[in-house]
């Protein structure tokens, strides 16, 4: 509020003399600046919650402006004008006046004096308030000695008189300041209920002008009477805001609270404050505000507004559990700055939908928990303090196989920045850093980012972090094994104890044969040491774990002594665990079970440190358990170290890697190894493996030379020497692939099926089957021979072609282009059975009148590429036309050799040239014939099909043109083709059919389809008496006409067989 500006007159004198003026001059009067300025008000309501709530923590201190708070410590306001209310959302919650209103303006415009106070009256009933506007034309104070214009104040009273009452003052309008222009003030009053009508009564404090150096009239200008909407918001906590827009420049600031969210379900029997929990709970709830996770966790599940609660019934969450769980959250240890907070709390907002599972999981992991849903029921298992519930010996276990993991060394964080949200910074999001130093100095820094979900509490964050890094350390061994029924009853998060002989060294776990009072007999003797201490675990009818001392004394025995009996006594085949000062059952905590099959369930666990709480909380290391009886010493090397190279796919990609194994130590300690590797052009040597099984894999490898070496690791941390591989070269994708193996042709008829055993190689793309008209032993390569097919799938293993003698060849190839190193070879000797017509031959040699570029040449009568070509076209001299369109068998025959223009007597320098030089690789070179083919007229505008491989096959077409392409993949090396003949055949046909009647008149008989030439006709005439004949004309390769007749020359009816025989198939 501004303090009255009061000013008083100042007189002064002049100097000496007769009545004259002092020796000053004259001054210009001064004005004040104006102050008054008309203002804005700004009205909100904030929905900050689902409710009810527990309310502000702290009053106008928990309501913040653009993050400043409305009111410090000191009690202090950092704004004026402001009003707030608030509703904590309950159902029936009043409404906030002020807001959402209808409004009836009423005009006034009198002026007010002291003599004479102004009355209006509301008759509305409904009317909730009055707003009320007080108008001062000017507001100045002139200084009469001076001339100077400063302002001043006046106060104005509102009275409100309900119906039969008295008047009662409302409010005091105070406008104090200076303006020269008209000025006016709004003040809202609400009427009291229920008293309508009611009088407004406006007196003015201040006392009336009586000079003109003083301007302060008021006028009451008018009054609004208001109806407020009264909106209560049932269900929704709210803030409703009224602000002076001055303190705001003109903008609505960002708001912002710091509240006790929304009220949850809890014990009857908690206090949510004190954290404390009085006698024994009944199962019943109260609704109270709580920041207990397992509590807000249970909200979430069962609130039918917000939550889960129409689809899980209350019934159907373990709230015995949680009730366990919120206990161990509320208790109080050290917060890292001298004093103590509760173990975890949860402070969040939600306000976004999300997924279910989701959410409830990021709520759990609030308190170290998993949710899941057992026999009905939703509960947790949280990572706290637990007793054993279970004992697992070899005795229980199906073969006695535990089969232990652990994680790789990649998988451990050695720092973890935790994101937190700090209240001491309007609980933004900070970073707490947490480091392992040890770990960092052996694995170096392997960061991990987490986000500590609703965590408040610095201390809080900070716990989080060091868990983390304890359980990466300390807890990475993972068992599994498989039992029967009896291990249905353990959940996850349940402690089993395990007693395995191969790890501890002694056999100290099995079932009892019998128990009577303080005698117990077990089912193996045990070797009794001295100056040691045993106790023996058991399992009670009733599923407890008890464990008493046993009486001993030094030997090997199975019958022992109890130092007080059970409680109840277990019976025949319980299950039992001894443990010794030296050897105690290692426990694990359960993750998952599951029925592998019937009556088979599949239990795993990951190993349980008990001591990690008070590391993490308290920063006590205490000594941990010691587990086996196996002997110290320098602890065993692995044995001999292996790889092999494998392919794999990766998404849409082949990759290569590599398989290492290593033979295990003979070492009874060693639990772990750790395996490192050194990459292709790396210096140093890298971690990439930690775990039990002695084989590990390593993906994309690259080509090059690696290393690798292995050591083995007991369950103390101890360390074996390294045991380090030769280099190995890993070609990975560049190796090629394997070559065809039970390479086979089976000829049936005029098909020869080749065949070959398949290959599973991931990169392989096909095959590649060539042919060669001369025989393997007579000189056939790779090189030299045709290929004929091409892009064979790789999954195929074999392949039908028209049957040719030669050699067949085949290739398989990857799917970066690299062919196997060798080729596979058969010789078939088998020619076609059927008769083959020759219709036309193309020889090439020796003339090779064909159409070739300057790139190939012909030298002594063989035509090659010249000297530096890599690839060439040879396009044969005669485009044969058969006419009409046929089906004819196409038969190449190529022989082919290699020249190396290298090998030339003037390039010798000594005699190892000629012996490297005379070495081709017919690897290097490709001889391609291809076939072209038409069923137009060659001589016009035919339309040709698409270059394809030749091979020997049948051919449906009119005309055919042909090409030969060499390739060489060696410089200076070409293929060199000796003799080039295609021959055009067609087979041997025969056309016929019985029984045909022949009418008087005669009958055509047509082929179909039509031959190549005219054929052969033989006619076997039925019935026929003396003298009867048949005559035969208009022979064709399309068919003939027949006609019968007697001795008298007279038409006849006759039936007949008739066969055609020729060769050659048109094609209409």
């Amino acid at each position: 509020m501004n303090a009255p500006v009061l000013h008083r007159n100042i007189i002064g004198s002049g100097g000496s003399g007769g009545g004259k003026g002092g020796s000053g001059g004259s001054r210009t009067p001064v004005e004040d600046r104006n102050t008054l300025r008309s203002r804005a008000t700004v009205r909100a309501i904030d929905i900050i919650s689902e409710g009810a709530i527990g309310g502000l923590v702290d009053g106008a201190k928990s309501i913040f402006f653009d993050d400043t708070p409305l009111q410090n410590e000191d009690g202090s306001f950092n704004f004026e004008n402001v009003s707030w209310t608030l509703r904590k959302g309950t159902p029936d919650q009043d409404y906030i006046p002020g807001f959402s209103s209808v409004e009836t303006e009423r005009g006034v415009g009198i002026e007010l004096k002291k003599t004479a106070p102004l009355v209006r009256q509301i008759v509305d009933p409904d009317v909730d308030a009055v707003r009320v506007a007080i108008r001062v034309p000017r507001l100045t104070l002139a200084n009469k000695e001076n001339g100077d214009i400063h302002g001043t104040e006046v106060e104005v009273a509102i009275d409100i008189q309900s119906f039969g009452g008295s008047y009662k003052q409302a409010t005091v309008v105070r406008i104090a300041g200076k303006t020269t222009s008209p000025y006016e003030r709004q003040v809202v009053v609400n009427l009291p209920a229920g008293g309508a009508p009611w009088n407004i009564r406006l007196r003015r404090l201040t006392a009336d002008d009586q000079t003109s150096e003083i301007s302060r009239q008021t006028y009451w200008s008018r009054y609004t009477e208001i109806l407020y909407e009264k909106l209560s918001y049932p269900d929704s906590a709210l803030v409703g805001l009224i602000l002076d827009a001055e303190y705001f420049g003109g903008t609505i600031p960002k708001r912002s609270y710091e509240i006790y969210g929304i009220e949850v379900r809890i014990p009857s029997n908690y206090d949510p404050i004190a954290r404390t929990y009085s006698g024994i709970w009944n199962g019943t709830f109260k609704t109270a505000w709580t920041d207990n996770p397992a509590w807000v966790f249970y909200d979430i599940l069962t609130n039918d507004r917000y939550g889960l609660g129409e689809f899980i019934d209350t019934s159907q969450v373990d709230k015995y559990a949680l009730y366990s769980i919120a206990q161990y959250c509320d208790e109080l240890i050290p917060d890292g700055f001298g004093g103590t907070e509760p173990r975890f709390t949860v402070n969040a907002v939600i306000n976004t939908r999300q997924e279910a599972y989701n959410l409830i999981s990021q709520i759990a992991s609030s308190f170290r928990a998993m949710p899941y849903w057992r026999t009905g029921a939703v509960t947790v298992a949280q990572d706290s303090p637990k007793d054993p519930v279970k004992l697992v010996t070899q005795a229980d276990v199906i073969n006695g196989e535990f089969n232990y993991s652990g994680v790789g060394l990649k998988a451990k964080p050695t720092a973890v920045a935790v994101t937190w949200n700090d209240p001491e910074f309007q609980f933004k999001q900070t970073v707490e850093f947490v480091e392992d130093q040890e770990e960092i100095a052996r694995l170096g820094w392997r960061q991990r980012d987490v986000h500590a979900w609703g965590c408040t509490s610095r201390g809080q964050a900070h716990r989080y972090g060091k868990w983390i890094l304890d359980t990466a350390r300390y807890e990475t061994e993972t068992v599994n094994y498989r039992a029967s029924l009896d291990h249905t009853d353990i959940v996850p998060g349940d402690v089993i104890l395990v007693a395995d002989p191969s790890y501890a060294g002694v056999r100290y776990g099995g079932r009892f044969v019998s128990v009577d009072g303080s005698s117990v007999v077990l089912d193996a003797p045990i070797e009794i040491e001295e100056n040691q201490t045993y106790t023996i675990i058991a399992e009670l009818p009733d599923g407890v774990i008890e464990e008493r001392n046993l009486v001993t004394t030094p030997g090997e025995t199975d019958t022992f002594t109890l130092a007080s009996p059970f409680s109840v006594e277990p019976q025949t085949e319980a299950m039992y665990i001894v443990r010794s000062n030296d050897v105690n059952p290692r426990p694990f905590r359960v993750l998952s079970i599951r029925e592998a099959e019937a009556n088979i369930y599949e239990v795993t666990a990951l190993f349980y440190d008990a001591t990690k709480y008070a590391r993490v909380e308290q920063g006590v290391f205490l000594e941990t358990p010691s587990f086996s009886d196996l002997p110290t010493g320098p602890v065993g090397r692995p044995g001999e170290i292996n790889t092999e190279e494998y392919l794999y796919r990766s998404i849409n990609t082949v990759k290569a890697g590599i398989s290492v194994s290593w033979a295990p130590s003979d070492d009874s300690r060693v639990l772990y190894y750790e395996l490192q590797i050194k990459r292709p052009n790396e210096p140093v040597f890298e971690s990439i493996y930690q775990g039990s099984v002695p084989t590990a894999e390593v993906y994309d490898a690259q080509f090059g030379q690696w290393q690798f070496r292995v050591r083995s690791i007991t369950a103390f941390g101890q360390l074996s020497a390294w045991r380090t591989s030769d280099a190995v070269l890993v070609a990975g994708l560049e190796e090629p692939p394997a070559d065809v193996d039970g390479f086979r042709v089976q000829v049936l008829g005029d098909t020869a099926f080749l065949r070959w055993n398949g290959n599973t190689e991931l990169d392989l793309a096909g095959y590649e089957i060539r042919f060669s008209s001369v025989r393997v032993s007579e000189g056939a390569t790779w090189g030299t021979s045709q290929v004929i097919v091409t892009n064979v799938p790789p999954s195929a293993t074999t392949v039908s072609l028209p049957v040719n003698v030669g050699s067949y060849s085949i290739k398989a190839f990857d799917t970066s282009g690299k062919y196997s190193r060798n080729a596979a070879f058969i010789d078939n000797q088998i020619s076609i059975n059927e008769n083959y017509n020759a219709v036309h031959r193309i020889v090439e040699h020796p003339d090779w009148s064909g159409v070739y570029g300057p790139d190939m040449t012909v030298v002594l009568d063989e035509l090659r590429m010249v000297d530096g070509v890599s690839e060439a076209t040879y396009i044969l001299a005669e485009q044969f036309d058969l006419g009409e369109v046929f089906t004819s068998r196409v038969t190449p025959r190529i022989v082919s050799g290699i020249i190396n223009y290298a090998n030339v007597m003037s390039s010798w320098a000594r005699l190892s040239d000629l012996l490297s030089l005379a070495n081709n690789d017919p690897d290097d070179v490709t001889v391609s014939l291809e076939i072209r083919t038409t069923n137009d007229d060659p001589s016009l505008t035919p339309v040709w099909t698409e270059w394809e491989p030749l091979i020997v096959g049948d051919y449906t077409a009119r005309a055919f043109e042909f090409r030969l392409t060499l390739k060489s993949m060696r410089e200076r090396v070409t293929p060199s083709i000796r003799e080039l003949e295609i021959e055009i055949d067609m087979p041997d046909r025969t056309h016929g059919e019985k029984d045909l009647a022949c009418p008087v008149e005669g009958l055509r008989v047509t082929y179909s389809p039509a031959f190549r030439n005219d054929p052969a006709i033989a006619i076997a005439a039925q019935g026929l008496e003396t003298g009867d004949y048949y005559l035969i004309t208009n022979k064709g390769d399309t068919g003939f006409d027949i006609q019968f007749f007697n001795a008298s020359d007279v038409a006849i009816f006759r039936t007949f067989d008739y066969i055609a025989k020729g060769y050659g198939k048109k094609v209409s």
